[in-house]
C-alpha cells in the first residue's frame, strides 16, 4: 500500500485551526476622543449612533462638538457633510466648520462672506470654535441604547450655556437642547439637522411644533420660543462617495435649519427623531 500522506502534511493536519477573534464591542465611550459610538450589530443593516464632545488634548479640528449621527437599519437619518478631498474649495466652510455638522450657531452670519479656497479653520462671529473642550457625561450606555449629554458651552463666545442631552434606541432618538445667552446680548440662535436624503422633505407646522418627514423617517421639534424653519441643500460626501480627482460637482443632501424667530436670551428645544424598524429585517449579527 502506497500512501500520499507525508509527515509534514500529517503534522500540519494535526494543528488546530486559529481561534476566531471576537468582534469588537458594539458600544463604547472613548474618553480621549470624547466620543460615544453605539451600534446594534456589525452587519450592513445595523442601527447606530455617534456623539461628539471635545477633550483638552484633542487634535481633531472640525467644529463638531455636540454633533450627533443616527443610522436606522443601515439607513442614514442624521448625518454630517463628511470629509471631501482636501483641495475642495468648500472644505473649510461647508464641511469642517459648524455648517457641516448638527450643532448650534449663534447669529446668522453666512459662509458667503468667506472667500473660496480659504485654508485652515473658519469661524465667523457666533460660529463654533475649534479645539474646544466639551465634556461628555454618559448616564446610560448598553445594548438597548443610551443617554448621553454634551456640555459645549465653552465652544462659543458670548454663550452662558449649551447642554445637549441625547437619548436613543435602535429606532428613535430624542435630543434636548438648553441654551442661555448673556442678559445684555440676546441673539437669534439656529440649529442645523443634516438629513440622510437627497429628496426634499415635507414640512408641517402646527400648534404642537414643526414636523419634517421623508422616506419613512420624521423629526418633530418643539421649543420654548417661536421658531422659523428652512430647508437648504448642502454639499455631501457622506451619502455618495466622490473620487478626489473627479471634476464633476459633489452630490447634495438636504439640511433643516431651525432658527429662533427673534433674538432670545434662553431657549429649550426638543427634537424627536423616528424611523420605524422593519420587523422582517431585524437581524443581530455579532
Amino acid at each position: 500500500y502506497k500512501s500520499d500522506i507525508t509527515l509534514p502534511s500529517l503534522i500540519c493536519g494535526l494543528k488546530k485551526a486559529p481561534a476566531r477573534r471576537p468582534a469588537p464591542p458594539l458600544f463604547a465611550y472613548y474618553e480621549k476622543a470624547t466620543r460615544v459610538n453605539w451600534r446594534t450589530h456589525w452587519g450592513d443593516t445595523a442601527s447606530g449612533v455617534w456623539i461628539r464632545g471635545g477633550h483638552a488634548d484633542d487634535q481633531h479640528d472640525n467644529a463638531d462638538r455636540g454633533h450627533v449621527n443616527f443610522i436606522v437599519q443601515g439607513k442614514p437619518i442624521l448625518i454630517e457633510a463628511g470629509t471631501p478631498a482636501y483641495h475642495h474649495p468648500l472644505i473649510a466652510t461647508h464641511f469642517a466648520a459648524g455648517l457641516g455638522h448638527n450643532v448650534l450657531q449663534i447669529g446668522t452670519d453666512s459662509s458667503a462672506e468667506i472667500p473660496a479656497l480659504r485654508k485652515g479653520p473658519v469661524r465667523l462671529p457666533g460660529w463654533q470654535k475649534t479645539r474646544s473642550i466639551a465634556p461628555l457625561h454618559v448616564r446610560r450606555l448598553d445594548a438597548a441604547g443610551g443617554d448621553v449629554s454634551v456640555d459645549a458651552t465653552a465652544c462659543y463666545d458670548n454663550l452662558q450655556r449649551w447642554v445637549r442631552q441625547v437619548a436613543w434606541t435602535a429606532q428613535q432618538m430624542t435630543v434636548k437642547d438648553a441654551i442661555a445667552l448673556p442678559e445684555d446680548k440676546p441673539e437669534i440662535v439656529l440649529f442645523r439637522w443634516h438629513l440622510g436624503t437627497q429628496s426634499r422633505p415635507r414640512v408641517n407646522k402646527d400648534s404642537n411644533g414643526l414636523t419634517i418627514s421623508w422616506n419613512n423617517a420624521s423629526i418633530h421639534i418643539e421649543a420654548s420660543v417661536p421658531l422659523s424653519i428652512s430647508l437648504e441643500k448642502m454639499p455631501d460626501h457622506t451619502l455618495r462617495y466622490h473620487l478626489w480627482d473627479d471634476p464633476r460637482p459633489y452630490a447634495e443632501h438636504f439640511c433643516v435649519v431651525v432658527r429662533s424667530a427673534e433674538p432670545i436670551r434662553a431657549m429649550n428645544m426638543t427634537t424627536a427623531i423616528q424611523s420605524p424598524v422593519s420587523r422582517t429585517k431585524q437581524r443581530r449579527r455579532q
